[in-house]
């Protein structure tokens, strides 16, 4: 799974998308506590947060109602993405079997092909640009630089976030005092 997910990013790093209001920068882990902390981190407070600029620019707030979305998105997947799966498909089969040699080469179903997870991956990530998002391949140059000002901003308030958080951290638990010579 990790191969999978490793080639993943590095075609969202290729064929970005246009639209995106943040870094897309998945992190797969068991840890619950870590889960949690990062969902905390880089999912609420940030939503809060741009809410709460929203706000004092007088505009309409939306980022925690997404937030929302994309959580209960989340959860209901986490089932079906935590759990194999294994799918009968004799009517799949049969129907490769019943194609004609002209709809093979238009339909390519032949799961025993050389059709790689890479060219499989491709052709989603093309498809999901063009035909969900009506995004055109032209426009990778500038899906790619704003990705990598996204890529900046992501990584400048992750630096600030967890910089903040331990500093915090630090001052609450006296640990900081100790270090500054103050502490009695």
């Amino acid at each position: 799974m990790g191969d999978v997910i490793t080639m993943c990013k590095r075609l969202g790093r290729e064929y970005p998308l246009n639209v995106g209001l943040w870094y897309p920068d998945a992190v797969i882990t068991t840890n619950k506590i870590y889960h949690a902390f990062n969902v905390l981190m880089f999912h609420w407070l940030p939503a809060y947060f741009l809410d709460f600029l929203l706000l004092i620019f007088g505009q309409k707030r939306f980022m925690v109602r997404v937030q929302n979305k994309i959580s209960t998105g989340l959860d209901v997947l986490q089932f079906f993405t935590l759990h194999p799966w294994n799918f009968a498909s004799d009517n799949f089969a049969s129907l490769w079997q019943n194609l004609t040699t002209e709809d093979r080469a238009i339909f390519n179903m032949d799961m025993h092909s050389d059709y790689s997870e890479e060219e499989y991956l491709i052709g989603c990530i093309k498809g999901g640009r063009e035909y969900i998002l009506k995004e055109k391949l032209e426009d990778l140059p500038k899906a790619r630089f704003h990705q990598k000002i996204m890529y900046g901003i992501d990584r400048f308030f992750k630096i600030v976030f967890v910089g903040l958080f331990a500093y915090y951290l630090l001052k609450w638990t006296g640990i900081l005092a100790l270090f500054s010579g103050n502490a009695h």
